[in-house]
């Protein structure tokens, strides 16, 4: 296997509004059994203690970095129900992790702060430390860093029909950094985790994916 890229890899990014859906174990298995024989990497979203990490920074107006480390340990806080509601998934926390969790067709789990820290550390390039980023986003990144993988966001609302990035964007669908992160990778996909039949819809797919 390549050192710098996970053959095939399909992240799913599990929105935080979704930690209060009923069945969401069960809707996640059905994606992971969609996906596969593809490894899928799971990211999740920071929900309600990402939320109260922006209302901290609001009141105590907290530095740059701290704020964003905070977000990623929300991030890791979410991760953690999620390995609880959906066992056997093996915490990734670096870019070999993810390799390897792929190799063994493991379903992985992103531990978004040692994850992060430790791409940037191999010199890939930084997220922007600002509320512009925030999960959406890293699972974008996180795409990238892996190669290139295809990105599906699970989430609570439907995709407006012929929706761009941009556009998504601009009514926070996604958050603000996103279109630019994600506009190079070959699939981005999009769930309505609370519609009546959750399905994968195609949202972005470029020349490179085919």
């Amino acid at each position: 296997m390549c050192d710098s890229t996970v053959p095939a890899t399909i992240l799913c990014k599990i929105g935080g509004s979704l930690l209060d859906l009923p069945g969401l174990a069960s809707v996640i298995s059905g994606i992971l059994c969609r996906n596969a024989p593809s490894p899928t990497l799971i990211v999740p979203g920071g929900g309600a203690a990402a939320d109260a990490v922006r209302t901290w920074d609001t009141v105590h107006g907290l530095a740059d970095e701290a704020a964003h480390e905070l977000a990623l340990a929300a991030m890791d806080l979410t991760g953690d129900l999620l390995a609880k509601l959906v066992p056997g998934m093996r915490q990734v926390c670096s870019i070999q992790q993810a390799q390897r969790a792929a190799s063994d067709g493991v379903t992985g789990l992103l531990c978004a702060g040692c994850f992060v820290n430790s791409a940037e550390a191999q010199g890939h390039p930084p997220l922007e430390r600002s509320w512009r980023v925030t999960s959406d986003s890293i699972a974008a990144w996180t795409a990238q860093v892996l190669g290139g993988a295809s990105l599906i966001l699970v989430k609570s609302v439907s995709l407006p029909p012929g929706i761009t990035l941009a556009d998504a964007a601009q009514i926070g669908l996604v958050d603000e950094a996103f279109p630019q992160l994600a506009q190079r990778l070959p699939l981005i996909g999009w769930i309505n985790a609370r519609g009546p039949s959750p399905a994968v819809e195609t949202w972005i797919l470029t020349r490179s994916a085919g």
